[in-house]
């Protein structure tokens, strides 16, 4: 394949974004760092990664372990930490004190289904339990392409910092629109005892007997972007709206969804344009999500941004501990990543910045070579300033976890 050399051209090369005008001076980012924590082995996929930081510093992160980018049979969910921002980390499923820990990896439902987690996703609940949320994914016959049904939405969770894990339990889900279930796998936020996630809910109007519950089963092209809510640290969700005003089934090919609260009530999500490389759609809440502006287009220098995940500046370093933030939603700065779709069949994974809640973005900084597939990842911010992003890097059926370290830079210093 080549990926190993091609990204290791990339390895500490400095490469400069375009600038752009900032409250204190000018904005830069630059790539300081690459390097790959979960290389690739034996026809491994190692892939869409997910970041959270403790209250002690520790860093967790969650991915998931197969053959294949969507196919997945083997699927498992493993954990890696760090205590030190990333610069280190322990190996795979196993804490910093050398440990294994107890749980992971392990699939989703494993004695419920016969089938295997596609990707996960990883909560810092309110009361400090870390939540994994996996989707056990269902396969029909002759179904080779990723339009998936699936087995319902799964989670474990630890209660000792990710040490030992719980075993998995389905989630409930309350007032989804045609019955069954939604997606926890995309993005979030937390105001105060409540986890707000956005979600992908299939075409409920295609449901027919014989065939699955339609909220259980991603028609081709079929979904809608939706906003959940869990006010029992993730354990059952609520429907709380659809991201679009105009419920366009035909828009967006697959919704998979950013979000992040830029108000006191604002809210700006990031939808996926398509399956090919098509532009990402945008809507905004006002009123915490009860309704949502029409989704636009957003501007063409954004180039094609798929599963979104953004954060403002200030939220990232809340998240991170770097520092107490308790509004960090008044912020016009936000940061993003995911993946930029370079042409319908090869991947990169980017980095963007918007100065005015998301109206505009800048031009993707790509942070390794073009690749057959990339980009499902998630960003943290180091106490010295530096964004860390974690993602994924290779092929379908072989890919490696890579952390990419990006400096930023203004007229007044880092």
């Amino acid at each position: 394949m080549g990926s190993k050399t091609t990204s290791a051209l990339c390895l500490f090369v400095a490469v400069l974004v375009g600038l752009a005008t900032h409250a204190s001076g000018e904005i830069r980012l630059t790539i300081k760092k690459v390097t790959s924590i979960r290389p690739t082995h034996d026809g491994r996929y190692f892939g869409r990664a997910s970041l959270q930081v403790l209250a002690n510093g520790v860093w967790v992160m969650t991915y998931v372990h197969s053959d294949h980018h969507w196919k997945d049979p083997g699927g498992q969910i493993e954990v890696m930490f760090s205590g030190d921002e990333g610069r280190t980390w322990a190996p795979p499923n196993t804490y910093l004190d050398g440990k294994p820990v107890s749980g992971l990896p392990s699939a989703a439902s494993p004695k419920e289904s016969p089938h295997d987690p596609v990707e996960p996703y990883i909560y810092l609940a309110p009361n400090g339990d870390l939540v994994i949320a996996a989707m056990d994914a269902v396969f029909p016959p002759g179904q080779g392409e990723p339009r998936l049904g699936h087995g319902g939405m799964w989670i474990t969770v630890s209660s000792d910092d990710g040490r030992t894990w719980n075993k998995w339990s389905k989630v409930a889900f309350r007032g989804v629109p045609g019955g069954g279930c939604g997606d926890l796998t995309q993005d979030s936020f937390l105001d105060g005892n409540t986890i707000y996630a956005t979600s992908r809910l299939s075409d409920w109007r295609q449901n027919q007997p014989g065939k699955l519950l339609s909220a259980e089963w991603f028609y081709p092209g079929k979904t809608l972007p939706a906003l959940l809510k869990s006010t029992d640290n993730g354990r059952t969700w609520e429907f709380v709206s659809c991201c679009d005003s105009e419920r366009d089934w035909d828009r967006t090919g697959d919704s998979e969804t950013g979000i992040e609260r830029v108000g006191e009530t604002e809210l700006v999500v990031v939808i996926r344009g398509g399956f090919k490389a098509e532009l990402p759609w945008l809507t905004r809440s006002r009123d915490m999500g009860k309704t949502w502006t029409k989704a636009v287009r957003i501007s063409s220098t954004v180039k094609s941004w798929k599963r979104a995940r953004i954060y403002t500046f200030k939220h990232l370093k809340h998240l991170s501990r770097v520092e107490t933030i308790p509004e960090w939603w008044n912020d016009s700065t936000l940061i993003g990543t995911g993946v930029h779709q370079v042409t319908a069949s090869t991947r990169n994974v980017g980095l963007w910045y918007s100065e005015d809640k998301g109206e505009t973005w800048s031009a993707p900084l790509d942070l390794d070579a073009t690749t057959q597939d990339a980009g499902y990842g998630d960003v943290r911010m180091r106490k010295n300033g530096d964004l860390v992003v974690v993602s994924y890097h290779g092929a379908h059926d072989q890919a490696s976890i890579k952390q990419y370290v990006v400096g930023i830079e203004t007229d007044d210093g880092p």
